[in-house]
């Protein structure tokens, strides 16, 4: 970002109108790393999640493009329905999300062809994202939760929320199990956010919940891919309630 807009100024470019787009607080990273970069940027947008429906007719028209694009090319591909499903509901129905889910869907499919796009690439292109694409910002965003010692109310967020995409917790139930203030660093940094209509909280970028799962599960590929095909779910392993006090160090029978 720096390094564009001082090329820019140098090159005496006017009127110049760009758009950067993200789902966690990248924005604020940057801003506390380089302040003068924030006049730069003169309005912010928080983009609502899409309904299931549009998310669908959404993918079902991108995936069309890519089969029409293959039988250009002599080549014959079909969709699994099922991955449709799923990256409507494991995106949460964010324009973000779902751009950077299909993309690596299509991509896995493209490295590894066997004509069909399926759960298989779904679940490869997950952990492409969480490990390797977004692998290091998720670390940091970790690090940043544990350093504020915030991680543990984030672990109990996802708890609570159980297994389904999108993850959702009613807010009186979150208030019940995370104090405030916790519940407020969370939404100040755009790791969860409010649903007024449905009166609840939803986790922003369900990558970020995956990877926190994954890594109690020990990348276990096989019972990801399982879940996600057959139910449509991740949930916690099934350790993860004595996991929660290992990491909290908080006492099971005050907790």
């Amino acid at each position: 970002m720096r390094t564009l807009c001082t090329e820019v100024q140098m090159q005496g470019i006017k009127n110049l109108r760009f758009v950067l787009s993200g789902v966690s607080p990248f924005y604020q990273d940057m801003a506390e790393t380089d302040r003068g970069v924030t006049r730069f940027i003169y309005k912010k947008i928080h983009l609502k999640p899409l309904r299931p429906d549009p998310t669908i007719e959404l993918l079902d028209g991108k995936f069309k493009i890519v089969v029409a694009s293959s039988e250009n090319e002599g080549e014959s591909l079909n969709i699994d329905p099922d991955v449709i499903n799923r990256i409507a509901s494991i995106s949460g129905g964010h324009p973000h999300l779902i751009q950077l889910l299909g993309s690596h869907v299509v991509e896995n499919e493209y490295y590894d062809a066997d004509g069909c796009i399926d759960t298989k690439d779904l679940v490869h292109s997950l952990k492409t994202i969480c490990y390797e694409s977004r692998g290091r910002d998720y670390e940091l965003l970790i690090n940043t939760m544990k350093n504020e010692s915030r991680f543990d109310d984030y672990y109990t967020f996802i708890q609570i929320a159980g297994g389904q995409f999108p993850s959702r917790v009613d807010r009186s139930l979150a208030i019940e199990h995370i104090d405030n203030e916790a519940i407020d660093w969370l939404l100040s940094r755009d790791i969860i956010s409010i649903d007024d209509e449905e009166d609840c909280y939803s986790v922003v970028d369900e990558f970020l919940r995956i990877r926190v799962i994954l890594d109690l599960q020990g990348q276990a590929i096989d019972e990801v891919e399982s879940e996600i095909m057959i139910n449509g779910e991740l949930s916690m392993p099934g350790d993860s309630y004595d996991l929660l006090y290992q990491n909290t160090g908080r006492d099971e029978e005050n907790y």
